[in-house]
């Protein structure tokens, strides 16, 4: 009998209501056990192993996509190639990865992700000052991600944000660069908001949702 790992499904639940950035961090994840049940047979992947994520509970197919877009992002943030990610049914996912030790799989999805906004190389905002996220939004190519900080996190922003309108805001999630939408004026007042929205446009509709999810 092959043994899974089980993630808390009230930490799904929580993962979906804020639509957090920090989404693709698998923030506060908890990993039970890893264990490896070999290879689906067909699989080309010399030296791979094939991982079983199961959920407590069943989930619906909004919270599903996201948990396999976290793992998805969360294992090639890291730099790990030949990876798939693939539900399951309701309740399962299946991870595929080739040349990776089980304990390497399991350090990277249980660690807690780095997210920071950079503005002129100054932090302006860390996962920390996140409270909650609003549902991304795409129209025609453009896209946009409302999200709310904390009172300090928004005096922080506010500080290094004031003045510098059209300056890009580098988005980071493990140090690595993952947007970079231009600041808005309304928000470079120096006036402290505890609302604040990213937005950006891309060549397509389709790229346009791509990054959306990617950043919510």
């Amino acid at each position: 009998m092959k043994e899974v790992v089980t993630i808390n499904y009230e930490t799904i639940q929580f993962l979906k209501r804020p639509r957090t950035l920090l989404l693709i961090a698998l923030v506060a994840i908890s990993i039970a056990s890893v264990a490896i049940f070999g290879l689906q047979e067909g699989l080309d992947l010399q030296g791979g192993s094939m991982i079983n994520l199961h959920l407590s509970e069943s989930v619906d197919q909004d919270t599903m996509n996201t948990v396999t877009a976290i793992l998805d992002k969360r294992l090639n943030a890291f730099g790990i190639s030949d990876v798939k990610v693939r539900q399951s049914g309701s309740q399962d996912v299946i991870v595929e990865i080739a040349g990776v030790k089980p304990e390497e799989v399991e350090r990277i999805i249980s660690t807690p992700g780095k997210f920071e906004a950079k503005i002129n190389g100054q932090t302006a905002i860390t996962g920390a000052d996140i409270t909650s996220v609003s549902g991304a939004e795409v129209t025609g190519n453009r896209w946009q991600v409302p999200f709310s900080v904390s009172t300090a996190g928004a005096e922080k922003f506010a500080k290094i944000a004031e003045g510098q309108a059209g300056a890009k805001v580098e988005m980071y999630l493990d140090d690595k660069l993952i947007s970079d939408p231009e600041l808005d004026a309304g928000l470079a007042n120096g006036k402290a908001s505890t609302e604040i929205s990213v937005s950006g446009g891309e060549e397509s509709k389709q790229a346009a949702q791509d990054k959306a999810t990617e950043i919510h």
